[in-house]
């Protein structure tokens, strides 16, 4: 016996070695997730615009004229209006009752469709309930937009 004792297991630095290198990864792979899953809910509002494009289309050609959900403007002051109940209505009145437009407690955007004149024109709009992005369509299928503070057209 040379008086060296062996143990098994591992030391502390090679314990706060792994630490770092999990913290490090996280840091690295938490922020891509974000992006991720915020690129996926713009989609989802977009898609939700094409589908109530379609389903003007199909109104006006059954009743020679489109559905609103406000006569007017959708603007600012509909921000603050109940996203679930705007929401609820384009399903219920465009859609036959099925939840293709998201209706759960806390969704990420909110639709209102607004017209001057339901018999020649409408424009359907997506607003991100907390931001400032928004998405457009209108009865020609023409895109608009603003996302991060930039404008897109086509998106």
């Amino acid at each position: 016996m040379n008086g060296k004792k062996l143990t098994k297991g591992f030391t502390l630095v090679e314990l706060l070695v792994v630490v770092a290198l999990i913290g490090i990864l996280s840091a690295i792979g938490i922020p891509a997730y974000n992006g991720y899953i915020n690129s996926a809910k713009t989609n989802s509002a977009q898609n939700s615009l094409r589908l109530i494009y379609l389903a003007e289309v199909e109104q006006f050609s059954d009743n020679s004229q489109y559905y609103e959900t406000t006569s007017g403007s959708c603007g600012e002051d509909s921000h603050h209006a109940n996203p679930i109940n705007i929401n609820l209505s384009i399903n219920i009145n465009l859609f036959g009752s099925s939840k293709t437009i998201p209706q759960e407690s806390k969704p990420d955007f909110y639709f209102c469709i607004e017209s001057n004149d339901i018999t020649t024109e409408y424009k359907a709009f997506a607003y991100k309930v907390n931001g400032d992005d928004w998405f457009s369509i209108d009865q020609n299928n023409n895109h608009a937009g603003e996302r991060d503070g930039n404008s897109i057209d086509n998106w």
